[in-house]
């Protein structure tokens, strides 16, 4: 019932503080974005064009689709993590830039993990903000192996979201980056574990499941806490639309597209960003404030932003 009421409260605030929700210039909180600190000769596979040929490009244009379209918050992590010093440096450059408008999160999963005391360390100076991406599947481990529990009580204890790789990966991963990479651990089922062992954690699973867009629905339905975001099928073509299609159609027939959280997952290539809100606000089964939940309002419970953080964000 305490949840229920929270839940009408917000929606209540929003709807009297900002009336009816206007798409046209109406704020997005991007909860899947990406840095990279070299590594730009890929071209993007829906155009097969380079526009960022660098990272500093990347940067500037990744900021520059942001304040185009109004994204007003972004949930940025690095996809390399050997090296935790350059990918730091990294986020730090995009938050000198930015400023108040990302979130720095912790990717942890491909290439091996920090020690405790390390992520303990970075938590409790806010040198990240989020946990994730969460990459276990790359290395052909389950989210809910309880050697990552530690990593678990570290962000609850200091109320930190996570989030989680769910799905798929680019074709032959497996035979690329990632040997122990494997689809079957992209099921969201196997998020079962670690949610019932800690109920109160904040978890996002990304991607939305994939192609397990109907595990996933089941799943936001057994777990009132569990919500996700949507990318990369925001924007990829070649039945990722299709995808997109499936699972939204199905989360709202099953009534938890209030844990549905818009995500571009923009990798090498900032113009997905662009792309992507256009493709939510062009969904013809939405209503304006079914995208305009997506798009903002969800990850803004989520997130936990104050009525002050809200307000500045709609421009009030």
């Amino acid at each position: 019932m305490k949840i229920r009421l929270m839940v009408i409260a917000f929606f209540s605030f929003t709807t009297t503080l900002f009336g009816q929700a206007i798409l046209e210039n109406h704020p997005v909180i991007d909860m899947h974005m990406h840095v990279y600190p070299d590594g730009f000769d890929i071209p993007n596979p829906n155009t097969g064009e380079i526009l960022a040929h660098s990272a500093e490009e990347h940067r500037s244009l990744s900021l520059m689709f942001m304040e185009k379209h109004n994204v007003v918050l972004g949930a940025v992590s690095g996809v390399v993590q050997e090296d935790h010093k350059t990918i730091s440096k990294v986020l730090n450059e995009w938050e000198k830039d930015a400023g108040d408008k990302i979130l720095k999160g912790l990717f942890l999963g491909e290439t091996g993990y920090p020690t405790i005391d390390s992520v303990r360390a970075w938590f409790t100076s806010r040198e990240y903000d989020f946990l994730g991406e969460l990459g276990f599947q790359y290395d052909g481990r389950s989210p809910s192996d309880t050697t990552f529990y530690k990593y678990y009580e570290l962000a609850l204890e200091f109320d930190i979201p996570v989030g989680i790789h769910t799905g798929m990966s680019a074709p032959n991963t497996p035979y690329n980056c990632c040997p122990r990479f494997r689809l079957s651990l992209g099921n969201p089922y196997l998020l079962e574990g670690l949610l019932v062992a800690f109920p109160k954690l904040r978890v996002w699973a990304m991607h939305a499941g994939g192609q397990y867009f109907n595990e996933m629905v089941t799943m936001m339905t057994m777990y009132p806490q569990l919500y996700v975001d949507i990318s990369p099928y925001t924007w990829l073509e070649s039945g990722n639309a299709e995808i997109l299609d499936r699972f939204l159609i199905r989360a709202k027939e099953q009534r938890v597209l209030d844990r549905v959280m818009f995500g571009s997952d923009q990798m090498r290539w900032p113009e997905a960003i662009e792309i992507a809100i256009n493709r939510v606000k062009s969904l013809e089964y939405l209503n304006d404030q079914q995208k305009a939940n997506i798009l903002y309002n969800n990850a803004a419970r989520f997130l936990r932003l104050s009525e002050t953080e809200m307000a500045k964000h709609y421009g009030k």
